[in-house]
């Protein structure tokens, strides 16, 4: 009962939703409780990642608009200013994005019958002792870790065409983390992890972007915890504390732009460690509406939304998927065939479905939620939304058959689903590009370099046999 009850949630939800108004409020709660209880569940007992995929939907979606709605309208002065506030009024909004979202989820999370055999114990512990098996044997962690890091350095001169290709490399570093994590007996096994970690925060303190530590990290953190048995309150606590964290990660963050962008301080370090030490001993001062308006900007993706439904169709027509369908047909051609194709940055997307244009500095996306109902309305954009959550539901459940007969698949899911995870501040090319790609490269790989999942190379015969079972 308990792997079905969001999925039962999520379409009561959306039936509701779209049977009734007035009720939006209570159902986003409901929704967001669920999902957050069963992503706790999921912690220790599987991989946690269609979960922490649909609470962030949900959060950045349905449950922050109702903060900007309520505190952070046209009374509160610094939105006033720059008219950051929610365009279409609140049971409009809800009466299209909570269905559509609710609608996403639910085909997201369904549970499949072929997948039951390994999406939960005894059957994922089952796979992570063959994992443990195959890695004792090898030391190609290691070797992944340095590969990526190193392709990682050298993406800044890559061709444009390759740059992608770099940055997927960089990712398989993260598999090459959990195949040391999960080599038995493995020496340096900590210092080698350490290492790793201090070199990504590093990184990200230099550049000012630490979407890759929060966004890579959730999927990470369900491997290390795999088969650890933790009272449910205690990990309440530890992702209650995570989250206060992240958010003071997120003050810091905008401060240390700010100065960084005016002045390139020498010690870029020391500066953002002095800004995150002051912040984390503000507290709960951090809260205040005042103080915490620069997380809701950053995390509202309402917001935007709500751009979209009031642009379309009142100043711009429903285009029926012209614009989003071209997008998704981008996602299947390489750029080297159509160099002058769409990218996945957001600032063609503001321009066209919001109405707002950005400086170089911004970085914003209207979402797949924004761009389904600026191609096809309400109705169709649920239905799109449907549809998109159908193709991520899929897709995991192709990796995880795919890992019943190659096991260290499983250990690539947080490559192949990282653009993924925070896809509700993305675009719908992005969700297909970054899959296609990595899924492609990771085809090359096995074929390249078999050892890489711990599969012995293999006859050309042998691999047009193995591929035929995909």
């Amino acid at each position: 009962m308990t792997r079905v009850l969001p999925s039962i949630v999520y379409l009561s939800s959306l039936m509701l939703s779209l049977m009734t108004d007035g009720l939006h409020r209570v159902l986003v709660l409901l929704m967001f409780f669920t999902t957050l209880v069963s992503l706790l569940n999921r912690i220790g007992n599987g991989i946690a990642l269609r979960e922490s995929i649909a609470l962030m939907y949900i959060i950045t979606c349905l449950l922050m608009p109702i903060f900007g709605y309520d505190f952070y309208n046209v009374e509160f002065y610094p939105a006033r200013v720059i008219d950051f506030v929610m365009q279409v009024p609140e049971q409009e909004y809800y009466s299209y994005v909570l269905p559509a979202v609710s609608a996403f989820c639910f085909a997201l999370t369904f549970p499949l019958p072929t997948d039951r055999a390994i999406d939960e114990l005894p059957g994922m512990e089952v796979l992570m002792q063959r994992c443990q098996y195959i890695l004792e044997k090898d030391n190609i962690g290691v070797f992944m870790i340095f590969a990526g890091v190193i392709s990682f350095l050298l993406t800044s001169v890559l061709p444009a065409a390759f740059h992608y290709v770099g940055v997927i490399l960089f990712f398989s570093s993260f598999t090459g983390l959990l195949y040391i994590f999960y080599t038995p007996n493995r020496e340096n096994k900590r210092p080698l992890m350490i290492s790793f970690a201090i070199f990504l925060i590093v990184h990200s303190i230099f550049i000012a972007m630490f979407t890759i530590i929060i966004y890579m990290g959730i999927t990470i953190a369900s491997f290390f915890l795999l088969r650890t048995r933790i009272a449910f309150f205690k990990k309440l606590g530890i992702l209650t504390c995570v989250v206060f964290l992240v958010i003071v990660l997120q003050f810091t963050k905008g401060m240390y732009r700010k100065i960084v962008y005016e002045s390139d301080p020498a010690n870029k370090v020391e500066l953002f460690t002095t800004l995150y030490v002051q912040n984390l001993q503000a507290g709960t001062d951090l809260f205040r509406p005042e103080a915490f308006w620069s997380v809701y900007m950053r995390v509202n993706q309402g917001l935007i939304i709500s751009n979209v439904m009031e642009r379309f169709p009142k100043i711009k027509p429903f285009d029926n998927g012209e614009i989003l369908l071209t997008s998704i047909f981008a996602s299947f051609i390489p750029r080297f065939i159509w160099e002058d194709k769409s990218t996945a940055d957001g600032r063609f997307n503001m321009t066209y479905f919001a109405g707002r244009t950005l400086n170089k500095n911004t970085s914003m996306n209207v979402g797949p939620i924004g761009e389904a109902y600026g191609s096809f309305g309400p109705t169709g954009g649920i239905a799109f939304m449907f549809l998109i959550g159908m193709f991520v539901r899929l897709l995991y459940g192709w990796v995880l058959q795919i890992a019943l007969r190659i096991p260290l698949v499983i250990m690539w899911l947080p490559v192949l689903f990282f653009n993924i995870t925070f896809s509700a501040e993305t675009d719908t090319m992005q969700i297909l590009n970054s899959s296609i790609k990595v899924s492609f490269l990771m085809w090359v790989i096995y074929m390249a370099y078999p050892r890489w999942f711990g599969v012995r190379r293999q006859t050309l015969h042998e691999r047009r046999v193995e591929l035929s079972r995909l």
